[in-house]
C-alpha cells in the first residue's frame, strides 16, 4: 500500500472548544465549529499527481465517554491516509494481519478503519474523483 498523503490529523478532548481555542492561537489555524467538532482543512498534495484537490484537515472532536467500564479506552487520535485505491490498500493491511471495517461515506468518499499495535485510531480514505 502507498499512502498518497495525510487526510487528516482528528484529537479527542474533554473540552474539544478549549483545545480548539489553543491550536487556533498558538498556531494562526482557522478552526471553524463543524457540529460538534472544530477544524480547519490546509492545502496539501498527493505523492502521486490527481485529478482531486488534495486537503489535510485537523479536527478536534469531543471524547466520547465508554459504555462501560469493561470498554476499550476512549480514543485520543486518530490518523487519516489518504489513498488512490482503498481497496488495494485496505487488503493490504489484511494480509498484514489487521482487521479492516470499510465504510461508506456518500458523497465524501470511501474509508476503512483499523487500528496500528499500539492501538491509535487508522483511517483510509480515498476521495471521490469529483
Amino acid at each position: 500500500m502507498r499512502a498518497q498523503g495525510i487526510g487528516g490529523v482528528f484529537l479527542y478532548s474533554t473540552d474539544p472548544e478549549a483545545l480548539a481555542r489553543w491550536y487556533a492561537e498558538c498556531f494562526d489555524l482557522a478552526l471553524e465549529q463543524w457540529g460538534k467538532a472544530w477544524g480547519c482543512e490546509l492545502p496539501s498534495a498527493d505523492r502521486e499527481p490527481s485529478p482531486r484537490k488534495a486537503t489535510t484537515t485537523f479536527s478536534v472532536f469531543p471524547t466520547e465517554p465508554a459504555a462501560d467500564a469493561s470498554a476499550a479506552a476512549p480514543r485520543r487520535v486518530m490518523i487519516n491516509w489518504r489513498v488512490g485505491d482503498l481497496d488495494e490498500a485496505a487488503a493490504s493491511l489484511e494480509a498484514a494481519g489487521c482487521t479492516v471495517e470499510r465504510i461508506d461515506g456518500g458523497d465524501y468518499g470511501r474509508f476503512a478503519r483499523t487500528e496500528d499495535p499500539d492501538g491509535h485510531g487508522v483511517e483510509l480514505w480515498e476521495p471521490p474523483t469529483s
